[in-house]
């Protein structure tokens, strides 16, 4: 009776054949992955932030965030006081499950040597750190319990806030002035401590609500260009990254919240 099988040179073959493959296609799976994982995580974060002012502004029975207890205790654009600091950090952890916090970005990464903004090709550009970026020293940094971090830089209302106001409600828009620069570091100090990887950029207006560095609100209210655009600081990694390299990235979190909170690139 005749016997059918492999012989040990096919099944090495074969065995050859699965793992070329493998090795091709198992390191695009691990980034996908990744990169939603990601994204999942500034979905929640995100939300989670922002309703955390948004509560505290209708708790307090206020019309903006300039009104509430937060700003009241807030060190505004970045006034260093640790007292402040404190005080602000507990305003918000009133909706916000806190873990800790650091006076300064600085002290929250030193272990790691701070965060980049991309290169051209969308990875890490080691030529730059954190402290090149225009205020993140100036930011608090608080540390949530599921070990992202969130960065806050604070401002103070406007002297044309009134005007701001008006001209933002005849444009049919919501945002009427800039309150703050709010950083989510989606895993902390783990890396790749990127821009538009895991660290997402936004604008934190007075009603509470954040809006993604390189969308169209942010680039109507400071001419800062939207994500696709060619040339602005807020680029994504199709653009160019024109005259400030570092910031190149920061427009990613506008892509990754148009395409419905996916990372495609």
């Amino acid at each position: 009776m005749k016997k059918y099988g492999f012989t040990l040179a096919e099944a090495l073959v074969t065995i050859g054949i699965i793992g070329i493959v493998a090795a091709l296609t198992a390191p695009p799976l691990v980034t996908n992955n990744r990169n939603q994982a990601y994204a999942s995580k500034l979905t929640v974060l995100a939300s989670n932030l922002e309703n955390a002012f948004t509560t505290t502004i209708v708790q307090e029975n206020v019309g903006d965030l300039y009104e509430t207890s937060l700003w009241q205790d807030a060190p505004i654009n970045a006034e260093s006081d640790s007292t402040n600091i404190a005080n602000f950090v507990g305003s918000l952890g009133k909706n916000l499950i806190i873990s800790g916090h650091e006076d300064t970005v600085s002290a929250f990464y030193n272990k790691v040597g701070g965060f980049y903004p991309m290169n051209n090709n969308g990875s890490k550009n080691t030529n730059k750190l954190q402290t090149d970026f225009a205020g993140t020293t100036k930011c608090i940094t608080i540390m949530t319990k599921n070990g992202a971090a969130v960065f806050v830089r604070t401002f103070a209302q406007p002297d044309d806030f009134d005007t701001l106001k008006t001209n933002a409600i005849s444009d049919g828009s919501s945002y009427y002035s800039h309150a703050g620069d709010v950083i989510i570091d989606v895993n902390g100090i783990d890396a790749p401590n990127t821009l538009g990887r895991d660290i997402f950029w936004f604008q934190l207006a007075e009603n509470g609500i954040l809006y993604p560095a390189g969308g169209k609100d942010v680039a109507r209210m400071d001419s800062a260009g939207t994500w696709d655009n060619t040339g602005n600081k807020f680029s994504c990694t199709n653009a160019d990254k024109g005259s400030s390299e570092e910031y190149k990235g920061a427009g990613c979190t506008a892509r990754v919240i148009q395409e419905g909170y996916k990372i495609s690139y």
